[in-house]
């Protein structure tokens, strides 16, 4: 789960030939042992690093912050900030930080 969680993931693919498992039989067993698909999980991880960029950069951009959390672009941390919290990237901020009305959970 970590090599899927990190920067610099391997793809589903090449972890799947590194293990000796078929891509299907790998996404078949991750899913069977966290609930969520590979894709998926990566997608949560990344999402949990924007997270915890928006909280301890507070005032840095958020296409700066969505790069440095692993997104290739804006577009792709716009649709999993909805997809996760329901929420715009900035509704997230604003419930992430204290000084905007949110509460911070450490």
């Amino acid at each position: 789960m970590e090599q899927l969680s990190g920067d610099d993931a391997p793809s589903v693919a090449s972890l799947a030939t590194t293990i000796g498992w078929s891509r299907k039989h790998l996404a078949h067993r991750f899913g069977a042992f966290t609930g969520f698909s590979p894709q998926t999980y990566r997608r949560l991880a990344r999402f949990e690093r924007l997270s915890a960029a928006i909280a301890a950069r507070p005032r840095e951009g958020l296409a700066v912050l969505a790069l440095d959390a692993g997104y290739h672009d804006q577009a792709h941390m716009s649709r999993d900030v909805q997809a996760f919290s329901a929420m715009s990237p900035g509704e997230l901020r604003r419930r992430l930080l204290p000084e905007q009305g949110g509460v911070r959970e450490d």
